[in-house]
C-alpha cells in the first residue's frame, strides 16, 4: 500500500479542492489551499542558499503528519 502523503494530497486537490483537507484550532485549510501553501514552502526550501544538490539531484524533504 502506498502511504505517499503527498502524493495523496496532491490529488485531492486536483479532483476535490474546495474539501476539508485540515482542520485544528478553528482554522480550515481547504485541499487547494494546502496545495498551495505546500508549493510555496517547498519554493522558498529550494531558493534558499543552504539548498545543495547532490549528484545533480536535490536533497529529500520529508513529512511528518499523522491521522486522526
Amino acid at each position: 500500500m502506498n502511504q505517499n502523503l503527498a502524493i495523496a494530497v496532491h490529488l485531492h486537490s486536483l479532483t476535490r479542492p474546495n474539501s476539508l483537507a485540515v482542520a485544528s484550532e478553528g482554522r480550515e485549510l481547504s485541499y487547494k489551499q494546502l496545495a498551495n501553501g505546500a508549493a510555496a514552502i517547498a519554493a522558498r526550501i529550494s531558493q534558499s542558499p543552504a539548498w545543495v544538490r547532490k549528484n545533480g539531484r536535490p536533497p529529500r524533504v520529508g513529512i511528518l503528519a499523522s491521522r486522526s
